[in-house]
């Protein structure tokens, strides 16, 4: 963590207790609900795209893969995503 930061016990209390309310995806919807108005587009997206993505990992622990596609050995990560790329 940067130095300029709180200790990491006071963000990762703050991170967690957001995590509980779900302010967070409140967060996140509203953003998204302004970019899509800025681009003009409705505000709820009727398309979804499933994205992924390919992550190394080492060879201690954990489950991993290999994604023949990228030649990357690791784990791969699923998200969907509008039109614009935005989180769903």
């Amino acid at each position: 963590m940067p130095k300029d930061l709180p200790p990491w016990k006071s963000v990762y209390y703050y991170y967690a207790k957001f995590c509980r309310l779900g302010l967070w995806q409140e967060l996140n919807d509203a953003l998204r609900e302004k970019v899509r108005v800025k681009n003009k587009r409705r505000l709820s997206p009727s398309v979804a795209i499933l994205d992924s993505q390919s992550v190394k990992t080492t060879l201690v622990g954990g489950q991993h893969g290999f994604d023949a596609a990228k030649k990357v050995k690791g784990r791969k990560h699923h998200i969907l995503v509008d039109t614009l790329g935005l989180l769903l």
